[in-house]
């Protein structure tokens, strides 16, 4: 009879419609549809204080102490390099924190004493000195970024035994220069203290993949350019992960193209996350108006097949 569906035929149509629900309650789908869109991707540049960036970057006659300010209400993280050379001091630390705005974040690279001169080896008093310092910014404390020289090769007891020494509310990156340290052993070590493999982008030695060891990412773009199409492959790379924060940092140089490569890649990621939280929507409304449909068809198997 027209206009009437068989009980045989309706009974096809709700097990294909909740063999297709099944299919997209997996675990990966779950998580692509929720936690994809919660990245918070926080981008800026190595550095801030540079002269070379006035009338270009900052205006012409800014001073010094002024260029903070200035390049936080821009950005939302920084990668300070001068900790690199001397140990942080508490009073700058607080003087730094007192120009951002809350919401800023600052990553900070591990001062050459563990990284270079020491390598990881009898840093116990650096180290313990060094997060505690640290500690003062609370909330605006990003990534502590620990940066070996290219000579320094694979030592993972060194490596294993510094870990013990990061206290467990910190985040850490590591950026290998030397090959040798990416292996199978290092990666799981990483991965299992959620430690960051840091992945520069240089033009003299391009990545070529991101490398995931922690819920959190860390990427240096320092190639001396990157046009549209560079950088929103590595917006798709980024957006790809299962991270709850990335930082990207873009690289120092005269012509102050590094904030200009920052603003327009945070334009890039803003639209690509835009459209993954579109595509998102798209999906979980399809998943509900299947589930009404099966629950007008048989409300029973919305409970048992579905539901639970």
């Amino acid at each position: 009879m027209r206009g009437r569906t068989s009980g045989n035929s309706k009974h096809k149509i709700r097990d294909a419609l909740i063999a297709f629900m099944r299919n997209y309650r997996t675990k990966s789908n779950r998580i692509e549809m929720v936690d994809g869109c919660k990245m918070k991707i926080y981008i800026g540049t190595s550095g801030y204080s540079y002269k070379e960036w006035k009338g270009k970057f900052y205006p012409e006659k800014i001073s010094p102490n002024e260029m903070l300010r200035f390049y936080s209400e821009r950005f939302n993280v920084v990668e300070i390099n001068n900790t690199f050379y001397h140990m942080p001091r508490e009073n700058v630390l607080v003087s730094w924190a007192e120009q951002v705005p809350d919401d800023f974040i600052f990553a900070l690279k591990a001062p050459q004493i563990i990284t270079h001169l020491k390598r990881l080896r009898n840093v116990d008093e650096e180290t313990a000195y060094l997060f505690r310092s640290l500690s003062i910014l609370d909330g605006k404390l990003g990534p502590v970024l620990f940066q070996f020289p290219k000579s320094f090769h694979k030592d993972q007891p060194a490596l294993k035994e510094f870990l013990d020494l990061v206290p467990g509310n910190m985040i850490c990156a590591f950026d290998f220069r030397s090959p040798t340290w990416l292996d199978g052993q290092i990666l799981d070590l990483l991965r299992e203290r959620k430690c960051s493999l840091c992945i520069e982008d240089m033009d003299e030695n391009p990545a070529n993949e991101i490398i995931s060891t922690a819920p959190w990412g860390y990427l240096r773009l320092r190639r001396s350019d990157y046009r549209d199409a560079d950088l929103s492959q590595w917006m798709k790379g980024i957006l790809s992960q299962k991270w709850k924060r990335a930082f990207v940092f873009f690289k120092h140089e005269d012509e102050a193209k590094g904030p200009q490569m920052a603003m327009r890649f945070r334009e890039l990621t803003g639209s690509g996350l835009k459209e993954k939280m579109k595509y998102n929507y798209y999906k979980i409304s399809l998943f509900a108006h299947i589930t009404a449909l099966i629950s007008i068809i048989d409300p029973v198997s919305v409970i048992h097949n579905i539901i639970l």
